[in-house]
């Protein structure tokens, strides 16, 4: 056998074995999150899309609202979550301010101050929530309230999951 032989095998084995490798990794590439089975894709079709929306249509279905009562939370929820868009805002200047006394080392005193009233926005964001979910509480019927336990169960599982984000998938 000649040397162009040899390495028209050769470049055609390595070319098989390239289109192997490509093979493989097509057919065991993993499905995305929003193509497993069991996984809620997002809202059914036909509902808005918003941020919380998925959620909201989850607690309306279990606490089992009424027409009127799902109207009212709706509106509870479009203003718990304005007060606490406005609230971040107010934080993320504060943390600018803090950040930027790197920088500014004259000033020490601004530093302390952006803390507390940080710490202060902190305690807002938990009472306007803690109000909301009274106003909620309040909008039941006495046939729902057993169903509120359940609620409240969904509703700090997604609070401690949303300050508690899942680590980065290792990759190899």
């Amino acid at each position: 056998m000649n040397h162009t032989n040899f390495y028209k095998y050769i470049s055609f084995g390595l070319l098989l074995l390239n289109i192997c490798i490509v093979a493989f990794f097509v057919i065991t590439k993993p499905k995305s999150p929003s193509q497993r089975p069991g996984q809620n894709s997002g809202p059914p079709p036909g509902e808005r899309l918003g941020r919380n929306n998925g959620f909201e249509s989850q607690v309306i279905k279990v606490l089992n609202l009424n027409e009127k009562q799902e109207s009212s939370f709706r509106e509870y929820a479009r203003e718990h979550n304005d007060k606490l868009k406005s609230i971040a805002k107010q934080q993320e200047v504060l943390l600018l301010e803090y950040f930027d006394s790197v920088n500014n080392t004259s000033n020490p005193g601004n530093k302390e101050v952006a803390i507390d009233e940080f710490q202060k926005l902190d305690r807002e964001k938990l009472e306007v929530t803690h109000k909301h979910l009274m106003d909620l509480k309040n909008l039941l019927n006495e046939d729902q309230f057993p169903r509120f336990n359940k609620f409240m169960e969904m509703f700090t599982n997604r609070i401690i999951k949303k300050n508690n984000p899942p680590p980065p998938r290792k990759s190899f």
